[in-house]
């Protein structure tokens, strides 16, 4: 915001210097009248319609924008209402890895059991051996 003042105001400074240094009298021509006046005044309302020509026509890009996002607005939040009423959360697979960590889990506890198979019951059976 700053920034863009300071350009304005630089802005004008140079067309108000140009427009002083030009200051003859000039002879208008408006549609249906003829009129002498300063070539700064004609300078300088030039530059004030010329910026008030850009203010609508910025004015009524703002109004449109603004107006688009209402409408996106409202499309995102009806489309939140619908994914809030699907909320039906399916079960992912695991990842390979997690697979991968279950299987080793199991043949981890299938040798548990069968050296457990295998160790003596008692100390009578593990002196034998």
């Amino acid at each position: 915001m700053q920034k863009s003042l300071i350009v304005v105001l630089i802005t004008g400074l140079i067309v108000a210097i140009f427009a002083v240094l030009n200051a003859e009298p000039v002879t208008v021509n408006v549609i249906f009248t003829k009129f002498t006046m300063s070539q700064a005044i004609v300078i300088l309302v030039s530059v004030i319609f010329g910026a008030l020509a850009m203010f609508m026509l910025n004015a009524f890009q703002v109004m449109k924008l603004k107006k688009q996002v209402k409408q996106l607005s409202k499309k995102l939040i009806d489309a939140d209402a619908k994914l809030a009423k699907q909320s039906v959360v399916e079960e992912a697979p695991l990842p390979m890895s997690t697979q991968q960590t279950k299987y080793d889990d199991e043949a981890e506890q299938q040798k548990i059991t069968e050296l457990d198979s295998t160790k003596p019951e008692s100390r009578e059976e593990y002196d034998s051996k």
